[in-house]
């Protein structure tokens, strides 16, 4: 669902995935707020000789993308009851809560 974002869900290295259905990547993402990409890149940087593979987004990107999900799923749930996935729907609102609580700001009161 992400990889127009993150890219593939297999190793960014390779063209394509195994021909082995439901082979897992230990891929991270990395969602990112003020700080440069290129200094989250150097904190984690990808390493194919030992299978590091990490995907970064920025913190307002990946809210955008999770609420344009989220009312995509939405729609669906209305549109066509039958074939709808509630799990779907929670992961994806889990998701945002637990990047927005990880990654909140806190405003300082003088």
């Amino acid at each position: 669902m992400s990889y127009k974002v993150l890219g593939y869900e297999w190793w960014q290295w390779d063209s394509h995935g195994d021909s082995r259905p439901g082979k897992k990547y230990d891929i991270k993402v990395i969602v990112y707020r003020n700080i440069s990409s290129g200094n989250v890149k150097e904190m984690y940087p990808v390493i194919q000789e030992i299978k590091q593979d990490y995907r970064y987004i920025e913190y307002n990107m990946a809210i955008q993308y999770l609420d344009e999900q989220i009312k995509k799923v939405e729609e669906w749930k209305d549109t066509d009851p039958e074939t709808f996935i509630p799990e779907l729907l929670t992961r994806l609102k889990r998701t945002k809560e637990k990047v927005e609580k990880q990654l909140e700001v806190k405003e300082h009161s003088q």
